[in-house]
């Protein structure tokens, strides 16, 4: 009986990514095992590989080895910072020419004076995805530093507290950004206003919107994807919102957030909202994904239950492909997803 022996090959790519890992020295790890097949290749080039393993090299020849030979074909780069990575590191790598190469970026919890010398445009040619985690927002400047990336296209900037409502933003007009993607945390109207003035391109938009919706909607006008999470909006509000042809281009709405108005729950509202849209409108798909309707008494979520049945055997509703689920949760609250599929 022939006995079959296990080879380099026939491990997972996790194991030998955990193998080159240990090993320690990228350098070594090219020598004896790049070019030997496409598989092994693509592990040596994975970016895990490039942001994991220590790349200083007490050897000059190694060095010069590793800038010229190795780096430029390494793989679209990821790197994640966070507010306990020693600035010795940081320094280190923003000193060698990785950032060159990096086309996402992870920031969670740095300093503002951080944020603003990692985000050079200088530094990040190639930077496609930006995600920033903030606990507050202090120095709205950051924004500029934002808008000054020449590539990017999608970009994350969250924060904890809301954005204090004294800031002012003001922008140089002749600033004008490629992202295309934008999730950010509330902004008021008139700051947010401006900021995408800078975003030409920008079809795709999720933000938190705590004031009354009416003051966006002029803001909202170009979007085609439009992701909301509000607080306590009334149902008249988004009634309005949806059936308004500043947004007619709107292609995707969602809506998520913490409603106290059982509006959201009766049939003939539901009705009067889908007979009102908007001959013109592209609406094709509109969500609203865990919402949660708030209560202090047990008895009123009998009742929202019972609504909520009778909501979906609708006739109506359901000829019109809108669908409703629930999860009655705690006893406090009690999430609701409606989603409305249009042909």
């Amino acid at each position: 009986m022939l006995s079959y022996i296990t080879k380099l090959e026939d491990l997972s790519a996790e194991i030998l990514m955990i193998t080159f890992e240990y090993m320690g020295d990228i350098y070594n790890v090219f020598q004896a095992f790049f070019h030997l097949n496409q598989r092994l290749n693509d592990i040596i080039l994975h970016p895990r590989l490039h942001t994991c393993i220590n790349l200083t090299y007490e050897n000059e020849q190694k060095s010069i080895y590793y800038h010229n030979v190795i780096l430029p074909i390494v793989k679209p780069l990821q790197l994640t910072i966070k507010n306990n990575t020693p600035d010795e590191l940081i320094n280190f790598i923003f000193m060698d020419r990785l950032p060159q190469r990096l086309r996402s970026f992870t920031l969670f919890n740095v300093s503002d004076d951080q944020l603003k010398s990692l985000l050079v445009s200088e530094q990040l040619p190639f930077l496609t995805d930006l995600y920033i985690h903030l606990t507050r927002l202090i120095d709205e400047t950051i924004f500029l530093y934002i808008l000054q990336l020449p590539l990017l296209e999608n970009c994350s900037f969250y924060f904890k507290y809301h954005a204090p409502s004294q800031i002012v933003l003001s922008l140089p007009s002749t600033i004008v950004s490629n992202i295309r993607q934008l999730r950010l945390s509330s902004l008021k109207p008139s700051c947010l206003n401006i900021l995408l003035s800078h975003m030409p391109k920008l079809t795709w938009l999720t933000i938190s919107v705590l004031r009354d919706m009416q003051e966006y909607l002029q803001i909202f006008s170009r979007l085609t994807h439009l992701k909301i999470n509000v607080c306590s909006m009334p149902f008249q509000h988004l009634q309005d919102m949806l059936c308004c042809k500043e947004l007619d281009q709107l292609k995707l709405f969602e809506l998520s957030g913490l409603v106290r108005e059982w509006q959201f729950i009766t049939g003939e509202n539901w009705e009067r909202l889908m007979s009102s849209l908007s001959s013109t409108t592209k609406l094709k798909q509109f969500k609203i994904q865990n919402l949660h309707f708030y209560s202090l008494f047990y008895v009123q979520f009998a009742v929202l239950k019972l609504q909520l049945e009778v909501l979906q055997a609708n006739d109506y509703l359901r000829q019109q492909n809108f669908k409703v689920s629930y999860d009655e949760g705690s006893d406090i609250f009690m999430t609701c997803n409606f989603i409305l599929q249009r042909q």
